[in-house]
């Protein structure tokens, strides 16, 4: 990074009284890539999905980047394939992909603008239409505390099969509550 993006970042908290929040999405910005493939491609190393879902999965990535179908389409077809799983098994499931996957693919320059943006005393958060299960390892690995996802319903330990995406107008609902919850406005972010 250069000291003059440097300078300017760390210039944008205007005077220390307001939080200055820097947002960043996930997929296609602080990695090379989709993380739902990685978590599609570890259910299938680990055993949990067979060849067959495997290849129906990675046929609606593939038709999702085409533009062939909604990200909603995409999201069902994943979150059916760990309904019922235990929300302990996806959580190491995420933790895996990462250590065998996502954490090659995190870009450099992503990881120097969050270093610089937590260097200047910013509140950095990702925000993502990835579920939490995805990004909480990435995040830890950059030292980003704040995570506002897409979030899967849990009774009794196990995914339910219902959703609450954080993506589109939902990523600016969520953006806009977490502003709020901490006394910031959108035009500091």
């Amino acid at each position: 990074m250069n000291l003059t993006l440097d300078h300017h970042i760390c210039g944008i908290r205007a005077d220390g009284s307001e939080a200055v929040v820097a947002f960043f999405d996930l997929d296609q910005t602080l990695i090379d890539g989709y993380s739902l493939s990685a978590l599609a491609w570890q259910q299938f190393f680990n055993g949990r999905i067979g060849l067959k879902r495997f290849w129906h999965l990675s046929r609606m990535f593939i038709r999702y980047a085409r533009g062939r179908i909604n990200y909603e389409q995409m999201l069902q077809a994943t979150v059916d394939s760990i309904a019922g799983m235990q929300e302990a098994e996806l959580v190491q499931l995420g933790r895996q992909a990462f250590a065998n996957k996502l954490s090659k693919k995190v870009y450099q320059e992503g990881r120097e603008l969050v270093s610089t943006h937590l260097d200047c005393g910013h509140d950095v958060v990702m925000l993502t239409s990835a579920t939490r299960y995805q990004a909480e390892p990435i995040a830890q690995a950059l030292d980003i505390t704040h995570v506002v996802a897409t979030e899967l319903e849990i009774m009794d330990g196990r995914v339910t099969g219902m959703v609450a995406p954080c993506y589109g107008t939902g990523k600016l609902v969520a953006a806009e509550s977490y502003l709020t919850s901490i006394g910031a406005r959108l035009d500091r972010a």
